[in-house]
């Protein structure tokens, strides 16, 4: 009786072994696949010929410009610059008895290509003729827009310069903090004066809207005059006017505020 039972499970053993030996899964799926249903794949080799074709103008409405000039050891020399207009904005308002303090140009960026710590030195002339409207691709060269004889202002600077701001996005759960890098550039207060003393016009003369402020200041040519090592990829560039007046309300001594 024990025996009959050990004969048993030991055929079983075999057969089982025996079906897992033979067992195979390489042609699941082609077995009920049709012949002409069937997929082949192959690999080719095709030769390209490509080249650069100079155009005659660039895209130029672009908030984002790059600043700067980098020598690269593969396609040489690159070098960029920009020209542009400033908005004024809507109901700025000069206080009683404002005295222009000082002006001042701020590029603001958060990347850049290059050496991060090789100086730079900006350059910024004032644009003295209207520059063309509702053109997205143009082809003019700056300086003749320009006055070229003397900057308004110059400055030294390096990529990774230690005058920097953080700002903080948000997206779903994910927080990113990043630093925007600023250059400031003195400018002649004498520009500050000129917008004081165009306001202080009937009707604030030529900033009373967009379009008549245009032709009162055209805009700023911002280049750089030094250095071959840095690109910026500029976010912003902002006109400062800094001013003071007397306050009668604030102030006890009658001093500046």
């Amino acid at each position: 009786m024990k025996l009959q039972t050990l004969y048993k499970l030991f055929f079983v053993v075999v057969v089982t072994v025996f079906a897992s030996c033979v067992d195979t899964l390489d042609k699941i799926g082609f077995t009920i696949q049709p012949e002409n249903d069937r997929v082949s794949v192959g690999t080719d080799t095709l030769k390209l010929l490509s080249r650069t074709i100079q155009v005659d103008s660039v895209f130029s409405r672009t908030k984002y410009p790059i600043l700067g000039e980098y020598i690269d050891p593969v396609f040489g020399n690159i070098r960029s610059e920009y020209v542009g207009e400033f908005y004024y904005p809507e109901n700025q308002a000069f206080k009683d008895g404002a005295i222009i303090d000082s002006v001042r140009m701020t590029v603001s960026y958060s990347s850049i290509i290059g050496d991060s710590l090789a100086p730079m030195r900006l350059a910024v002339y004032k644009v003295i003729e209207e520059l063309p409207k509702n053109k997205d691709y143009t082809n003019f060269d700056p300086k003749t827009k320009s006055d070229m004889s003397a900057p308004l202002g110059t400055k030294t600077f390096t990529g990774r310069n230690n005058t920097y701001r953080t700002e903080t996005y948000y997206s779903g759960n994910t927080t990113q903090t990043i630093k925007i890098y600023e250059i400031f550039t003195k400018l002649p207060k004498s520009i500050g004066e000129d917008f004081l003393n165009e306001y202080k016009k009937p009707d604030h003369g030529m900033l009373k809207n967009t379009d008549t402020f245009r032709e009162f200041f055209p805009g700023l040519y911002v280049t750089t005059n030094f250095g071959n090592s840095t690109i910026l990829n500029v976010n912003l560039t902002s006109l400062n006017i800094f001013y003071k007046y007397l306050d009668p309300k604030g102030s006890s001594t009658k001093t500046d505020t």
